[in-house]
């Protein structure tokens, strides 16, 4: 009779124990959502030219261009697609490659200027649905052939995305991520 109650505390503590902790869902985002179809043609097409990491804890997957240049001249952002195939979104997170301390935090802003036009973008946060946002407006001032720089926390500017290297890998990663989220 004894055996009985130890046996189900045993099991108790067995199936607590291997139960995963799962993320809670993220919050809908139309912007982000994915397709079947964009997600097939992006793992079996444009997937090739990135480097690929699984985050185990979280079940996404991240995609890093392969040929981003070497940043010895001024610093850029890396834009690194992560695939939350669990929920079919995409996100988008910008990632600094910097010289010394010039890594900012948030909120930072860039200015774009073409000609005699001066236009600020700023990226408030790290939200998925900020850097989605401030992911595209970058591009379209490279586009627009703008050049970039970086304000910095004394009010000075540092150029940055300067070589056309750089800005070609920006504009493929984020050409690859308006595919895959359909945009």
């Amino acid at each position: 009779m004894k055996f009985l109650p130890r046996l189900l505390i045993l099991m108790l503590v067995i199936l607590t124990a291997c139960q995963s902790a799962t993320t809670p869902a993220p919050t809908p985002d139309k912007r982000l959502q994915t397709t079947p179809p964009s997600r097939l043609y992006f793992k079996n097409i444009r997937s090739s030219s990135y480097l690929l990491t699984t985050q185990e804890r979280t079940q996404t997957d991240h995609y890093r261009l392969r040929n981003w240049p070497d940043t010895a001249q001024a610093p850029f952002l890396v834009p690194v697609i992560i695939d939350n195939w669990l929920y079919d979104q995409a996100y988008l997170d910008l990632q600094w490659v910097a010289i010394g301390s010039h890594a900012p935090g948030t909120p930072f802003t860039l200015i774009a200027k073409r000609g005699q036009m001066e236009e600020e973008l700023t990226l408030p946060d790290q939200r998925w649905g900020s850097q989605h946002d401030f992911g595209l407006a970058i591009l379209a001032q490279l586009m627009a052939n703008a050049e970039l720089f970086l304000r910095l926390p004394d009010r000075t500017t540092m150029p940055i995305f300067t070589t056309e290297d750089v800005r070609s890998a920006y504009r493929i990663t984020l050409t690859d991520y308006r595919h895959l989220t359909d945009k």
